[in-house]
């Protein structure tokens, strides 16, 4: 085979695999959550570009679902209401127990950044009022399926 030709054929099969992995991760990718009795299916925010665009420009959020943001270190992460149609309450997880919760937090409040009290590893975002009606209590244990 002639090195052009293979060239060539590198050259197309480089970026045929960048296009599917531009792709793959822009779909996205789900798990669930259970706190206590509840099961949560989930939206895992696990990118930097998913975390940034969390649930902005949604319409809300049906019944047992949320976003999980999954950070790859424990830390205090800002989160804003940018963009946001809804309110939500912010459960803070860290290695599978409740850290904090942020109840009712309201939408598109673009002044206020919210932390959690420790360092943790995930973040849920679910409708708000979930919180309450579920007795979700700090120092409870969350099962958390990516």
């Amino acid at each position: 085979m002639n090195k052009q030709y293979f060239f060539v054929l590198i050259l197309i099969v480089m970026v045929i695999t960048a296009i599917i992995l531009g792709y793959l991760q822009k779909q996205p990718r789900h798990g669930k959550v259970i706190i206590g009795e509840k099961e949560i299916k989930v939206e895992l925010a696990d990118t930097i570009l998913k975390r940034k665009n969390g649930l902005s420009n949604r319409d809300n959020l049906k019944g047992n679902t949320g976003m999980l943001f999954v950070f790859n270190r424990s830390g205090k992460y800002g989160f804003w209401m940018k963009d946001m149609n809804f309110p939500i309450d912010i459960i803070w997880i860290q290695n599978g127990k409740i850290i904090d919760v942020t109840p009712n937090v309201p939408p598109d409040d673009q002044k206020a950044i919210y932390f959690s009290r420790e360092e943790v590893n995930f973040v849920l975002e679910i409708s708000a009022g979930f919180a309450e009606e579920n007795g979700v209590k700090i120092g409870e244990s969350v099962d958390i399926s990516l």
